[in-house]
């Protein structure tokens, strides 16, 4: 008789390290063809298109964003975003018509004051569009079949909501010198209620690190006539990426230099002028490569026990957001 030993079974650690950076394959005539097809056919279809063609180039530049070598993926709808649009017609009809009837029962020399009774609901519909628009947007965005999603309840709503009327508050109270603080919590916010799968999103960062950044950048570049800009928004681009973490372990940096953002501001711009604007989806398309491409994720993790989840948003709060030009963050 042989004594038979039998080997230990080793279970493979699942947790893995990462430092990999995003890949935008996208190219400038594919881009350009969309556009200008997504451009003609909302004119002849008098603005109905626009809901599909914002879509489509959505799908063209999530499509052709890679991590990992797997592309990440936009499934959102065309239809969506028109009964969204539709809504907020509606929305700026019936405001339209209560403001002008409203204007007819009170003096002129009060009428000033008509605003200001406004001004609540304006804050409360500004908080519904950037809390919605960007669980619309994460709710329509997946990489390896996990979507990415924003946690909703009413407890997060009034969250949200106290925060954007304490930091318009003091932001008129304080001549805006509040209003980075009232920034910086907004990110706060919306990344730390942000998943992809069950894994969490962690904004790091603090008030008084944001505000000593964007008061440094706004000084170098008035007292550099605007130049500076380009180091700006590269440093402000720097804060946002390293103050936020995914599942606690895995971090995100840029490679990107301020000097090559510079030099393509002054290029974008002088082709854009001097081709009458045709030149502008090859600007943009660049721009995706650029700043996408520079962007590194690294850390550990371990992609086994992120599981996916169910997500929704509003498409009218998002059409609202490009309407308006809120920013989402993206």
């Amino acid at each position: 008789m042989f004594d038979q030993t039998s080997e230990p079974i080793v279970t493979p650690p699942t947790r893995v390290s990462i430092a990999e950076r995003l890949r935008y394959q996208g190219k400038g005539s594919e881009l350009a063809i969309l556009m200008f097809k997504n451009l003609a056919l909302t004119i002849l279809t008098f603005g109905i298109y626009a809901a599909w063609g914002r879509t489509n180039t959505r799908r063209y530049v999530w499509g052709n964003v890679t991590f990992m070598d797997d592309r990440a993926a936009y499934t959102g709808e065309g239809k969506e975003l028109f009964k969204g649009w539709v809504m907020v017609g509606v929305i700026y009809i019936v405001a339209a018509i209560a403001l002008n009837s409203l204007g007819f029962f009170i003096p002129k020399n009060m009428q000033v004051f008509l605003g200001l009774l406004f001004l609540p609901l304006y804050l409360y519909i500004y908080a519904l569009i950037i809390y919605g628009g960007s669980r619309y947007r994460l709710s329509r965005t997946k990489w390896r079949e996990t979507t990415f999603s924003m946690t909703r309840d009413k407890y997060s709503t009034r969250e949200f909501m106290m925060i954007v009327f304490k930091g318009a508050f003091y932001s008129g109270l304080t001549l805006g010198l509040y209003f980075p603080i009232f920034q910086n919590a907004k990110r706060r916010f919306l990344i730390n209620k942000s998943r992809f799968g069950t894994a969490k999103f962690d904004f790091k960062g603090t008030d008084s690190e944001y505000y000593f950044l964007l008061v440094k950048n706004l000084f170098f570049t008035f007292l550099t006539l605007g130049i500076y800009s380009s180091w700006m928004i590269l440093d402000l681009l720097r804060y946002k990426l390293r103050t936020t973490t995914l599942d606690e372990t895995i971090r995100f940096k840029t490679h990107l230099k301020g000097s090559d953002l510079f030099w393509f501001s002054v290029v974008s711009y002088l082709v854009t002028i001097l081709t009458l604007g045709l030149a502008l989806p090859w600007v943009i398309n660049k721009a995706y490569h650029l700043f996408i491409n520079s962007i590194e994720v690294y850390g550990e993790v371990d992609f086994a026990s992120i599981q996916n989840v169910e997500a929704d948003g509003s498409a009218a709060a998002d059409v609202a957001s490009v309407e308006y030009d809120f920013d989402l963050g993206f």
